[in-house]
């Protein structure tokens, strides 16, 4: 987009319209270099959508899920969220255990062959960034950093479907994890 006089006011530099068409473009643009690995894990494990989010909602949480919270954030009916979690168990990617508390209750959390699926597409989605960020120029890559950090330390993002919220630990193993570095938490989001 070139600037001129006659450049409508909502796309002005700074403001809201022209830095959504720019981020959008730009992660439409990382999404599809990176989606291309992590469709590669879903193959690989012959799982469908379903079962791989399944995988990555339980390590984000970081703790058992009961099946009804499993199919809250699924957005599943309850029955579908049993079948996922019946094929997770049979292939050994998740367990599923009578809750200490309430033997009504199913709570289903990643065994080591769910933590590792999900460990592989994490380290190919870290990968393929890291390849695109190799390909940019050392200045546009401190650029980068220097538009990141702010956002990133301050409130902007953190929602319950990026992560916790609550003041929680993240997981080491959450993507959260790395890209926070020292910050164990993450502050909750002022409403």
């Amino acid at each position: 987009m070139s600037l001129s006089s006659e450049v409508d006011p909502a796309y002005r530099i700074g403001s809201v319209e022209e830095t959504f068409q720019t981020v959008h473009e730009f992660l439409l643009r990382l999404s599809c270099a990176v989606d291309v690995d992590a469709m590669d894990d879903i193959i690989d494990t012959e799982l469908g959508f379903t079962h791989f989010k399944a995988l990555l909602i339980l390590s984000r949480a970081g703790r058992p899920l009961s099946v009804n919270e499993l199919s809250d954030e699924l957005r599943l009916s309850l029955a579908a969220t049993g079948r996922a979690v019946d094929k997770l168990v049979g292939l050994e990617l998740a367990t599923r255990r009578e809750d200490s508390r309430d033997r009504r209750i199913k709570r289903v959390s990643l065994a080591a062959g769910g933590e590792k699926a999900v460990a592989l597409n994490i380290q190919r989605r870290q990968d393929s960034i890291r390849e695109v960020i190799t390909r940019l120029p050392g200045e546009i890559r401190s650029d980068l950093i220097n538009a990141l950090t702010p956002i990133l330390e301050g409130d902007y993002l953190n929602t319950s479907a990026c992560g916790p919220d609550d003041g929680r630990p993240i997981p080491e193993h959450h993507p959260l994890a790395e890209i926070l570095g020292a910050r164990t938490t993450v502050k909750k989001a002022n409403p």
